[in-house]
């Protein structure tokens, strides 16, 4: 895909005014945006745990203050409400105790995520959108 010598001053000098074009054009709500950089990069620390209980969701804890959770609604997350309170910090090695079986954590984070079995696994199942085409649409 081409950009034109405009488009490319444009988001160069104007990025944020380009970015809230790009999102018009897509049909997006540009506030969204506004909100998502406004709250999101304006916090010193953000920390992602898992919700207690049998279902599957997520909490999104912001500078310790603030708590916004989210639980599975089929194929996707939904938000589920906020709270406002002193929190402690995240853990932020859930990775690393998802890589070993021998972690204390290991077998309830599986439960949390879902059965996973890689021979099962099948990559042809999976499709990604061609980026130069969504570009392309993205310049009309």
């Amino acid at each position: 895909m081409i950009i034109s010598w405009l488009d490319k001053l444009w988001l160069t000098l104007f990025p944020d005014s380009f970015l809230k074009s790009a999102i018009k054009k897509q049909g997006l709500d540009s506030r969204k945006l506004d909100w998502a950089v406004w709250l999101l990069g304006g916090s010193k620390r953000i920390d992602l745990s898992r919700t207690a209980g049998p279902g599957r969701g997520f909490i999104l804890t912001l500078d310790n203050k603030l708590s916004l959770f989210f639980y599975q609604d089929g194929d996707h997350f939904s938000f589920d409400g906020y709270e406002i309170g002193d929190y402690e910090n995240g853990q932020v090695t859930i990775f690393d105790s998802i890589k070993n079986p021998k972690d204390k954590e290991y077998k309830e984070l599986m439960k949390w995520l879902g059965e996973f079995d890689p021979e099962e696994f099948d990559a042809q199942d999976i499709h990604f959108d061609d980026p130069k085409k969504r570009l392309k649409e993205l310049f009309k």
